[in-house]
């Protein structure tokens, strides 16, 4: 039996229209109408008098109705059932990340972080690694998304993936080489950079 049919031909009977189920699903009269009759085939009943207004139930559409119901209940309870075999996270999260992470991708991770995890109560700061690593330490903080790590004592550091640093120029910028020449070119011309203690500037000052 097409649940999916089922469920369709419950909304018919509770609504007691095919124009307010179509129009519910975004398609047309004729489409519902095509449906519910591709029902009575496959059951070889008449569910619906048609000609009454709001449409009726006939007594085997009552009989269908009924088994229906049981049916989808017994499908919700299922399904519960099998929700709680999963473990499901729950509860307060609190989560910093710097404000470049804010900005780009992070977004869209949360938010289907937040699709799977719906119990989840979220808790997003911004700030500068440091400030972070400190409300990590003080138990501000759950867990931070950085770029370069601030270790300090009593914080877990795990790689969460990896991209590559890139220079951003403008396209009017003389003599601009390529690839490796890219960082001894760099020594005599003045950039904008991360401030002296941040962890990704001196990580910058390591590779220079």
């Amino acid at each position: 039996m097409d649940l999916d049919l089922l469920r369709l031909f419950l909304d018919v009977c509770e609504l007691g229209s095919f124009s307010r189920v179509a129009a519910l699903q975004s398609v047309s009269q004729s489409a519902i109408s095509q449906r519910m009759n591709q029902l009575e085939r496959s059951l070889g009943q008449k569910l619906f008098d048609r000609k009454a207004k709001p449409v009726a139930m006939t007594p085997a559409g009552q009989i269908v109705y009924e088994s229906a119901q049981r049916m989808m209940a017994v499908q919700s309870q299922m399904h519960s059932h099998l929700d709680d075999l999963q473990p499901h996270l729950s509860g307060p999260v609190r989560l910093g990340c710097i404000f470049s992470l804010a900005m780009g991708p992070l977004r869209q991770i949360l938010r289907a972080f937040m699709q799977d995890a719906p119990k989840v109560d979220l808790h997003v700061t911004h700030g500068e690694t440091y400030d972070l690593a400190q409300a990590i330490s003080s138990g501000l903080l759950d867990l931070a998304l950085v770029a370069y790590g601030e270790r300090l004592d009593g914080i877990q550091m795990e790689p969460a993936g990896t991209e590559p640093m890139v220079l951003v120029a403008s396209p009017h910028t003389k003599g601009l080489p390529t690839g490796k020449h890219v960082v001894p070119w760099l020594d005599d011309q003045p950039f904008v950079t991360f401030p002296h203690h941040s962890p990704t500037r001196q990580a910058i000052d390591r590779i220079m």
